[in-house]
């Protein structure tokens, strides 16, 4: 019979529904002959605007599919030109804060493709094309050679300039000479007379393979060989090319490098303007190794871009032209009958565009893709979306509307590889310059472009909006600064990850399957009014990912490190070390995914690299046997820790260059705490215990020794013993957080301090190796027992009873996020506290629930006060106890 509301003493006649449903096993044939119209809209229907106006991507969404296969069956490779295809559809903006060589060579190293601006002059544009198409080859066909006269301080330079160390040298210093010998960097680095030729420190016992030989041969001998490089040579000993192992390495570590199929070169693409003078600079780019060029405007349909489309193709046919930007079919026309390989689309939808606004000129987005990628189609022309790209959604949605490729400005400008240095913003973020290329700074930027024929500076910014020749300059874009985002050879695959499951969403197994089927009206899409777009979005939560470490001495004290007063996060506070979780350390799940909240990969990295950065203490094991933990002289860790800070290099390949890996494996989970949902700002924190090696003789204690990071986040950083801690804080000496002075509680009935009688001597009393041992493995033991473990306790203190000025907080709740798992903290103990006007905490004490006398609540009363919270009835005692009484009367 039918249950109604749970009640089984109701009638037959207070039934919700007698119906009986239909046959299960029909309903597919039902869905095919009752449901003739398919749910949501095809592409024409959403994308026309004389009904629905013109649409951006966040004004519609597209509809799940089946999904029948892993999301790591996704192929991502797509055409960029008519001739080039990448192996992911990412490319960054020709944009002076956002791609020079070192962006350019990690995106076409990630599958994708770089765009070098050309706010500089042609020579250091050039200089920044050469490097890219050097920086990984097959066979090097151009390699950088010396003479027997050639200093070893000029080889130094050489290394500097190139990045790399290692170089033939030949009877003349040139190709197709004989070859002599090779220089690398060990032979040049710690050698003091800089005026020696490199004939006096160079290798000449050489391997080397004969000129014919394959590219698969010559990398089997080069694997076989201890060497850096593997010249190759014709049969009277003259050098003709060159490979490099660690090209080997890159091509094992990066299997999508968009690579030219005959040299194995990586592709490179620059950006120019339409003047006369960007032919000069043109040909500086071609001889330089350049494969693609893109015209660089606001708007592309000008005969001054259709007179260089026609230009490039008689002079330069070796080289693809991308065309832009338009947002319309006519435009396109235009650009597609000149000759373009491919288009840009996109004007004033950048992050730093204000075009739309300022010009009245432009169109949305979504409307543009799919207009004109709709029409270059029929020519074979691949568009690539410029602009709007603020998430892994929007990339989506561009590639569904149409593009072959998304170009991204904004999403990398934060990013290690873009040009800039790193600054703390007033809020304490770390962050970096960003500006749109129609900004007046980059039109006024007087270290950038080449000289007109008036001799006047003639830059990107000014070329690109057409205003070389005013005399007042009119905004199109704004400066600004984005947020770190770590290096790009984390954040691309990041969304790369999230691209290859939205399209697993969507029952898509390739990008030019999701092309087809969207103009078959296979894939579907739906509308999205601004209520639904707030439903969407992440809401009622602001979060923060975070990790710490209960770091252990070798004597079993605790780290705690004293922040400085104008910290943005708990100033003045002792905390563990640790800090917010960064896109370097891997890949989490999304906010409303309840795995957030556990143990992953990620938050141990992050915890390791923030401790690192924080205390100068650098928890990595050695690759060689016994893997010990790696110890580094004060200035590397110095100067590896402020690099890492900075975002000038990714944490894990400054480790691993040092012949280590972050010893995640040594971190315990030791319960994550997450802000109480009536607080604002909140933070979902994974805490960790790590001990360092015991006290031995062998043991360098110097490895372990704390240090200040020059005031940029803490003032000190100390080991003391838990209880010292403890009585700091009751005495108010010092601000602790409830959570560290609940973990800091439970560790101190382990970790306890030597009496004064243990020592036998005058010297400060101290346990023995036995006694640290045991101490540890019983708080090891302790960790892993209660129901759940305190590995997986998850804690939301929540306010249970007021004594006076202290609040009593419960811990059992594990949050809103967790409510219906079985994740729950601390069932037993409690925590006082007193609460100042600044939300500061004093006072504190843990103590044990059941000691609230008659206010005390059991599991299930905890859950009804929780649940009656949240709904707005009321938190009384009075409530409390008419609970008690109606469970005694049931």
């Amino acid at each position: 019979m039918p249950l109604t509301n749970g009640d089984l003493e109701v009638s037959s006649s207070q039934n919700i529904s007698r119906h009986k449903g239909q046959d299960h096993t029909k309903a597919l044939e039902i869905l095919e002959k009752e449901y003739p119209e398919r749910d949501g809209l095809s592409v024409t229907t959403l994308l026309d605007s004389r009904t629905n106006g013109g649409l951006t991507y966040n004004d519609f969404l597209i509809l799940p599919g089946y999904i029948g296969f892993p999301a790591s069956a996704v192929a991502l490779d797509t055409p960029v030109t008519k001739r080039i295809s990448l192996k992911t559809p990412l490319v960054s903006s020709p944009m002076d804060t956002v791609t020079e060589h070192s962006m350019a060579i990690h995106m076409a190293l990630l599958g994708g493709l770089g765009v070098i601006h050309h706010n500089c002059s042609a020579e250091e544009q050039a200089e920044m094309v050469r490097k890219v198409k050097r920086f990984e080859n097959g066979f090097i066909l151009d390699p950088v050679v010396l003479s027997p006269q050639t200093t070893v301080g000029k080889a130094k330079q050489l290394k500097e300039k190139w990045g790399f160390g290692g170089f033939p040298v030949t009877e003349n210093g040139t190709l197709s000479s004989k070859l002599i010998g090779m220089i690398t960097t060990r032979d040049i680095q710690f050698h003091p007379a800089l005026d020696d030729p490199v004939t006096t420190v160079m290798s000449t016992d050489l391997v080397t393979a004969p000129y014919g030989t394959t590219l698969v041969e010559a990398n089997a001998v080069l694997s076989k060989s201890k060497k850096g490089k593997l010249p190759i040579v014709d049969s009277n000993g003259y050098l003709v090319s060159l490979l490099s192992r660690s090209d080997l390495l890159k091509n094992l570590h990066y299997p999508l490098a968009s690579k030219l199929p005959h040299s194995k070169q990586l592709i490179c693409a620059a950006a120019i303007g339409t003047r006369q003078e960007d032919k000069d600079r043109l040909q500086k780019l071609a001889d330089a190794g350049l494969d693609i060029v893109v015209l660089d405007s606001s708007q592309g349909n000008s005969i001054f871009q259709i007179d260089m489309i026609k230009y490039i193709k008689q002079k330069h046919p070796e080289l693809d032209v991308i065309g832009g930007n338009v947002v319309t079919v006519a435009q396109a026309a235009n650009l597609i009958a000149a000759g373009v390989d491919g288009l840009r689309i996109g004007m004033g939808s950048g992050s730093a565009c204000i075009t739309q606004e300022v010009m009245a000129v432009g169109r949305p987005q979504a409307a543009a893709v799919f207009n004109v990628s709709s029409f270059a189609a029929r020519f074979g022309v691949p568009c690539i979306a410029d602009g709007g790209i603020q998430n892994v959604g929007h990339i989506v949605k561009g590639l569904a509307l149409g593009a072959s490729t998304v170009m991204m400005g904004g999403l990398l400008a934060g990013t290690t590889e873009s040009p800039g240095n790193y600054f703390v913003s007033r809020e304490g973020q770390l962050v970096k310059a960003y500006r749109g290329m129609g900004s007046i700074d980059a039109m006024e930027d007087k270290k950038a472009g080449s000289r007109g024929k008036a001799g006047e500076k003639s830059d990107a910014g000014k070329a690109r909006y057409f205003s070389e020749g005013d005399r007042l300059l009119v905004a199109q874009g704004v400066s600004g600064s984005v947020l770190d985002r770590g290096s790009v050879t984390k954040f691309v695959p990041y969304l790369l990850a999230g691209l290859q499951h939205s399209l697993q969403d969507i029952g898509i197994k390739s990008l030019s399957q999701l092309r087809q089927e969207v103009r078959d009206g296979e894939v579907r899409f739906e509308l999205r009014t601004v209520s639904a777009q707030s439903e969407g979005n992440v809401h009622g939560l602001h979060s923060y990912d975070k990790k710490l470490i209960l770091l252990i001495s070798p004597s079993n004290q605790i780290l705690l490190l004293h922040r400085v007063d104008n910290s943005t996060s708990f100033a003045s506070a002792h905390v563990f070390p640790g800090g917010h979780i960064s896109p370097q350390d891997g890949n989490l799940p999304s906010q409303d995914d309840a795995s957030l909240h556990e143990d992953n990969e990620a938050y141990r990295i992050g915890a390791i690299r923030e401790c690192f950065e924080e205390s100068g203490i650098l928890l990595a094991r050695s690759h060689e046997w016994p893997r010990k933990l790696v110890q580094l002289s004060d200035a590397e860790r110095d100067e590896g820790r402020h690099a890492v800070h900075a975002g000038r290099v990714n944490f894990q390949d400054w480790v691993e260059r040092h012949g280590a890996t972050p010893d995640i494996d040594s971190l315990h989970p030791f319960t994550r705490w997450l802000t109480p949902a009536n607080i604002p700002k909140r933070f979902s924190t994974q805490m960790y215990l790590y001990f360092l090696p015991l006290a031995h003789p062998s043991v360098p204690k110097t490895v372990y020794i704390p240090t200040p990071d020059g005031g940029i986040e803490h003032t000190a950083a100390r080991f003391r013993y838990p209880a010292e801690w403890l009585s700091l804080a009751k005495a108010n000496s010092i601000i602790l957080f409830p959570p560290q002075f609940f973990l800091l509680s439970l560790v101190s009935q382990y970790l306890v301090p030597p009496s004064a009688q243990s020592s036998a001597n005058s010297s400060p009393p101290s346990h023995s190796v036995e006694t640290l041992a045991a101490q540890r493995e019983a708080l090891l033991d302790f960790v892993k027992s209660s129901d759940p473990p305190w590995g997986e306790k998850c804690i939301s203190p929540w306010p249970l009873k007021k004594d006076g000025k202290r609040m009593a907080m419960g811990l059992s709740n594990p949050g809103p996020e967790l409510g219906d798992t079985k994740r729950r903290g601390d069932d037993e103990r409690i925590l006082w506290v007193e609460f100042n006007a600044k939300g500061g905490t004093s006072d504190m004490e843990v103590g044990w629930k059941k000691d609230l006398n008659a206010s005390g609540l059991d599991i299930e009363e905890e859950k009804e006060y929780i649940k009656r919270r949240s709904q707005g009835r009321g938190t009384s005692e009075d409530a409390i106890r008419a609970l008690r009484g109606n469970r005694e009367k049931l």
